[in-house]
């Protein structure tokens, strides 16, 4: 054995527990589960289908949010507010520009925030290729600024807040239909006994609240701070992006304020639906959170199980990215950064 398989060896056997585990569930089909009742809980499968010919079948999208409970500390509930559950949606497909009619006019206004989100999209786009050899022609300029937009997208999706991220990612309230809230069926509540869907919809609409004024707290912070970041970008020699990123992260932010303030006072149907397919989930969560802090939580149960596989509707497909390893690496990172959020609070 050479000394690179040694090496490789070792670094496997040292690998967290949690990636080992990780690396065992198809998070893909999380999504495309069936409740524990035996029916099908994907999206706007519970209740009979509209008319094709409607309206609200146009314009209002179902959607899927999966709920997935932190392991509970060992010394007792946090004395600080903190949301029980991760919050998770599948990742946003890119926009796309609008559709132009017969005289050359956009068929649908394009919001300024909704503009900023594809640029930069876009940005992140030509930057993938670059950084893989797709563009050899790409000049010495275009190289850089490629690699300082994918330093800048990293560091957006590590920034706080999980549950911002994820309701930013549900449709806007004009498309906004039939919520879902799918749960672990092995979910407890405080009496010990399995959680009631109307016992998790009342902390769904908790951590709502909370997600809302924390939403607006990141979106008007970010906002002051663009004056700031384009004045240095505007007189360093060497351009950082920092305006850029700045723009990005508070398009991102506003989007999820106005996404998440949209759920919480919508009149839509907010569905609470238990299923066995977030087992594997809350399984990595909490060896997750044992390897951040061992002493504060009990050692997770490493057996994992498989997902069912279903199909949601096409309109709800259409609007996620699904291939199954950018959805588990988005997933994975989702878990670790809510993890860090809930371990913080509660230690």
């Amino acid at each position: 054995m050479t000394s690179n398989e040694q090496q490789h060896g070792m670094q496997k056997e040292q690998q967290p527990a949690h990636e080992q585990l990780y690396a065992h569930t198809d998070p893909t089909d999380i999504t495309l589960g069936s409740s524990s009742d035996g029916h099908t809980a994907a999206a706007g499968s519970q209740h009979p289908k509209a008319d094709s010919n409607s309206s609200h079948d146009e314009s209002h999208l179902p959607t899927i949010i999966f709920a997935i409970p932190f392991p509970p500390p060992r010394h007792g509930p946090s004395k600080q507010p903190v949301s029980p559950y991760l919050l998770y949606a599948l990742p946003r497909a890119p926009y796309t520009k609008p559709k132009k009619d017969e005289n050359g006019k956009d068929v649908e206004k394009e919001g300024v925030i909704k503009k900023a989100e594809r640029k930069w999209q876009e940005e992140i786009a030509e930057g993938d290729k670059i950084r893989k050899g797709m563009e050899p022609e790409a000049g010495t300029w275009k190289t850089f600024k490629g690699k300082a937009v994918g330093v800048a997208d990293t560091v957006i999706r590590w920034l706080p807040n999980s549950r911002i991220e994820a309701l930013g990612r549900v449709p806007p309230q004009r498309k906004l239909g039939e919520l879902t809230v799918l749960y672990p069926n092995d979910a407890v509540g405080p009496d010990g006994q399995a959680m009631q869907p109307e016992f998790m919809k009342s902390k769904i609409e908790e951590v709502l609240k909370q997600t809302q004024k924390q939403a607006t707290y990141s979106a008007v912070g970010s906002a002051f701070l663009l004056p700031v970041t384009l004045t240095i970008d505007f007189f360093v020699v060497v351009p950082i992006f920092l305006f850029e990123t700045n723009l990005a992260y508070f398009a991102s932010q506003f989007a999820g304020r106005s996404k998440v303030s949209a759920i919480a006072h919508s009149t839509l149907p907010l569905i609470c639906t238990p299923t066995s397919n977030l087992s594997p989930v809350s399984t990595v969560l909490s060896a997750i959170c044992f390897h951040l802090a061992p002493g504060q939580f009990p050692v997770p149960d490493e057996r994992t199980r498989s997902f069912t596989d279903e199909k949601t509707t096409e309109e709800v497909r259409a609007r996620h990215i699904l291939d199954r390893e950018k959805v588990a690496e988005d997933l994975g990172r989702c878990c670790r950064k809510a993890a860090k959020e809930y371990v913080k609070r509660v230690t």
